[in-house]
């Protein structure tokens, strides 16, 4: 394992490092996705996280594989009804999306 790989929200205040090679890495085109994308992308300041076709890209860490070094304290939840089972978060710094997480999985999906 040994390499790590640092990440932070569009402003640098939330940082965050995994460790090793991620799991994999995809786009989503998915209902889900493409709404909530839409949605925080309306936040004010948050950058365009789509690519030009509307997919969300994400990478998957083992959730045991990423630490936060600052700015934890600004994360919020952010789901697109009570009730759903995936919960994604934000950055509140800057409201950058940093992560995707469903219930019960054993990753995070950056």
């Amino acid at each position: 394992m040994g390499e790590t790989t640092r990440i932070a929200c569009k402003c640098g205040q939330t940082r965050l490092e995994v460790e090793g090679k991620p799991i994999k890495s995809v786009e989503c085109c998915c209902t889900s996705c493409r709404e909530a994308a839409d949605r925080m992308q309306r936040l004010e300041g948050a950058p365009r996280t789509v690519t030009d076709h509307g997919a969300t890209p994400f990478v998957m860490y083992r959730k045991d594989r990423v630490r936060f070094l600052a700015g934890a304290d600004a994360l919020a939840g952010f789901r697109l009804s009570p009730e759903a089972s995936s919960r994604r978060v934000i950055a509140t710094c800057c409201n950058t999306p940093v992560y995707l997480e469903f219930k019960g999985g054993h990753w995070l999906s950056l």
